[in-house]
């Protein structure tokens, strides 16, 4: 299965579809797109889709916090939206953002190198140590268009898909 995954790109899981927010969109307004669709956060572009920031239920929340969790603030996606994005490209592999979306790769590589004392073998709590909290959507762009969005929970359906896929033709049960 780590050869099938190793060769999937981003834009064959993709959505090539996703909602996408201009910057003068309200929070309210905002707010109940990202629940009506069904997603943490979304790509902010202009009308060409270029990408200018993003913006998740994070942000609105805090947002609202800051204001006595009232929405009659004229405040909108533009005034909250973070202008760094971390994006990915289309042509990007599915186990590289994978590894990206758990692991600092220099925190996992520096342990082996700087700690002399390290137990060999110990890989799982390197593993551990170097975990990192990244966005759970990303926006798939190239030359700064954005193409789609790709997410933690669509890469996990595919992972569980596979296996499946593979038991049943192992005929080992589910």
């Amino acid at each position: 299965m780590l050869q099938i995954i190793q060769k999937m790109l981003i834009r064959d899981l993709m959505n090539d579809n996703p909602l996408m927010l201009k910057a003068s969109v309200g929070l309210h307004r905002a707010l109940g797109l990202l629940l009506d669709h069904h997603i943490v956060a979304a790509p902010v572009v202009t009308e060409d889709h270029q990408l200018i920031g993003f913006v998740s239920e994070q942000d609105i929340l805090r947002e609202l916090w800051a204001n006595d969790f009232s929405f009659d603030i004229n405040h909108c996606v533009g005034d909250i939206m973070r202008d760094s994005v971390v994006t990915v490209s289309p042509d990007e592999t599915v186990d590289e953002l994978a590894a990206y979306m758990v692991f600092d790769p220099n925190k996992l590589f520096e342990n082996k190198q700087t700690n002399q004392n390290r137990i060999p073998g110990s890989f799982n709590d390197d593993l551990e140590n170097a975990q990192v909290c990244r966005p759970k959507l990303y926006p798939v762009v190239q030359n700064g268009i954005v193409l789609g969005t790709i997410d933690r929970q669509t890469i996990l359906h595919t992972f569980h898909r596979l296996a499946q896929n593979q038991r049943q033709q192992t005929g080992e049960s589910i």
